[in-house]
């Protein structure tokens, strides 16, 4: 009888593509407002993921500028943390990092972002005009609404200089690089900050998300 249960569980296993005594990965939700840090940094750097893009083969994330180099790794929701991959871009890159996604065991990309405790899905990336509406949204931060000012904008940082900035009437800090900017559905770009003195409106910049996604022949994950 034991001999039979386990040429059952053997069987189970090979008809569910899973060696004999092993149990499924579970998959946590890799995307916007994930935080990726690299623990062997001397300075244990950290940056927010902005967006989850793919090529149709691998998976990447868009990242804030905080992250320039080297493995990432981000905390798993149920504790601990686990791999999720390496920086592609070279150090500093205009405002940004793209992160290769290799541990798929552990990780799924997702097409939202968390408002607080709503759940955002984003389905495109057509940009807002000067004058529209737009909003920074995260786990965070929330969501922090006001309109597009400027585009086009050269603007020197902490990090460094980032060219092709967008300029917005939203208070959010150099200490507010979480999430991304959305115009409703639609993704607009990656949280570069601003001045750290406004309290209810202010200035805030992000990096437009399409000319990232058209120089790395990349498409955003949507829902």
């Amino acid at each position: 009888m034991r001999r039979l249960f386990t040429t059952l569980v053997a069987v189970a296993a090979c008809l569910v593509g899973l060696p004999a005594g092993a149990s499924a990965a579970v998959q946590d939700p890799l995307g916007s407002g994930t935080v990726l840090f690299n623990p062997q940094a001397p300075t244990n750097r950290s940056c927010t993921a902005a967006f989850a893009a793919t090529d149709g083969n691998k998976g990447f994330l868009i990242a804030g500028p905080t992250c320039t180099s080297g493995t990432l790794y981000a905390t798993k929701p149920g504790g601990g943390m686990a791999l999720v991959g390496n920086v592609t871009t070279t150090s500093p890159y205009n405002g940004y990092a793209v992160v290769t996604v290799s541990n798929t065991a552990d990780w799924v990309l997702v097409p939202y972002v968390l408002a607080g405790s709503t759940k955002i899905v984003i389905t495109g990336s057509k940009e807002t005009p000067v004058g529209g509406k737009v909003c920074h949204v995260g786990p965070t931060v929330g969501s922090r609404c006001g309109s597009v000012d400027a585009t086009n904008q050269t603007v020197t940082f902490p990090w460094g200089t980032a060219t092709g900035v967008t300029r917005t009437s939203i208070c959010s800090g150099s200490r507010d690089l979480g999430a991304a900017y959305l115009t409703d559905d639609q993704a607009q770009g990656v949280p570069l900050g601003g001045p750290d003195f406004c309290t209810t409106a202010g200035v805030s910049y992000f990096l437009p998300v399409n000319p990232i996604l058209d120089k790395f022949g990349l498409k955003l994950v949507t829902g």
